[in-house]
C-alpha cells in the first residue's frame, strides 16, 4: 500500500499555484499601485502639456461705395489660442483703393490698395476689432473688397488631462508613502519578534 505524507500544504513562491497572483507581502500592492497612479499621473502630464499649432481664418467680400464702412471682427476659436506667433488682416480689391483702417483705440492709419493686389495691417501677434472706412476707389467709387483675418498661435486642446493627472500624481504618492510606512512597520515588528542571540 503507499504511503502518504499528510500535514499542511505549503506554497513556494510569491503565489499559491493554481490560484491567482498573490503579492508576498502586504504593503507590496500600495507600492505596486502607487507606481501605476504615478506613472499614468505623469504620462498625463506629458499630454496635457502638449502644444499643437493652429491657424483661424474669417473671410469676406464686400461691395463698398467710397465713404462707407465696415468693421472685421476675429476669426472664431482664436481667443483660446495661449501663445499667438501672428495675427493680420490682408486686404485686396478689383479696383485700386485707400482705406483708413483702425485697430482696437489705436490712432488710425491709411493703407494703399492696388487693383489686383494684396495689402496687410500687420496686428503684432494681438487679437482686434478692425473698423474700416474706403476713403476712395478708382473709377466708379465702388469696390469689391475682400478681406482674410488670419490668427497663427498655438493651443493645448487636451490641458483638460492635466486635472486628473494631478489626482492621479497625488494618489500614487499617498499610497506609496502608505506602503512603506507599512513596510517598516513590519520590519521592525520581525525584528522585536526575533530571539535575541548569545551564550546563557
Amino acid at each position: 500500500m503507499a504511503e502518504f505524507l499528510t500535514g499542511p500544504l505549503r506554497s513556494e513562491g510569491p503565489f499559491h499555484s493554481g490560484g491567482p497572483l498573490v503579492l508576498k507581502e502586504p504593503y507590496a500592492r500600495f507600492i505596486v499601485i502607487a507606481l501605476v497612479f504615478l506613472s499614468l499621473g505623469v504620462g498625463l502630464s506629458v499630454v496635457a502639456k502638449k502644444p499643437y499649432r493652429a491657424e483661424f481664418h474669417r473671410s469676406e467680400h464686400l461691395v463698398v461705395s467710397a465713404g462707407e464702412a465696415f468693421s472685421i471682427s476675429p476669426p472664431e476659436g482664436a481667443f483660446r489660442l495661449l501663445y499667438i506667433e501672428r495675427s493680420a488682416v490682408f486686404f485686396s480689391s478689383n479696383v485700386s483703393v485707400r482705406l483708413n483702417v483702425t485697430v482696437g483705440r489705436e490712432a488710425s492709419l491709411l493703407l494703399e490698395v492696388p487693383a489686383g493686389e494684396e495689402a496687410s495691417v500687420d496686428l503684432n501677434s494681438s487679437i482686434r476689432d478692425l473698423f474700416v472706412i474706403l476713403i476712395r476707389a478708382e473709377g466708379s467709387g465702388t469696390a469689391c473688397i475682400s478681406y482674410d483675418y488670419v490668427v497663427v498661435g498655438y493651443e493645448y486642446p487636451l490641458s483638460w488631462l492635466a486635472l486628473p493627472a494631478a489626482v492621479l500624481a497625488t494618489s500614487g504618492v499617498g499610497l506609496l508613502f502608505i506602503g512603506l510606512l507599512e513596510k517598516m512597520v513590519i520590519a521592525r515588528a520581525e525584528e522585536h519578534r526575533r530571539p535575541a542571540s548569545g551564550n546563557l
